[in-house]
């Protein structure tokens, strides 16, 4: 838990700490968005956590259930979050403010989980 925690803080900072750079601005638009992206990084952990934990209470060591847990779990994670990142940079050309800004802000997301 303490290990989410520390990510999704992490995370946070360098998001809020982008939006400053960049001058965006924290507003109604972006508070969402910055949270949505914060909070699918919180899930990759979660599913993390939750086989390691699974392989450490049948009894296996840290390095082997953590190894096991990547195997498995982190594939899949690590697939989605390519996928997410790759679809969402296609935002940072945008025209539009918004888009520009929010493609910004979900690719540090992404790419800081």
């Amino acid at each position: 838990m303490i290990c989410v925690i520390v990510a999704l803080a992490i995370v946070s900072i360098h998001a809020y700490a982008l939006i400053a750079f960049l001058e965006i601005g924290l507003k109604i638009s972006t508070l969402p968005v910055v949270s949505l992206g914060i909070g699918i990084g919180v899930d990759y952990g979660i599913y993390i956590y939750g086989r390691s934990k699974d392989h450490l209470d049948a009894g296996e060591s840290f390095a082997v259930a953590y190894k096991k847990t990547l195997v498995t779990v982190g594939a899949g994670i690590v697939l989605t979050g390519i996928t997410l990142a790759t679809s969402v940079a296609t935002w940072l050309p945008a025209s539009l403010k918004l888009p520009a800004d929010m493609g910004a802000i979900w690719f540090l997301c992404f790419s800081s989980t």
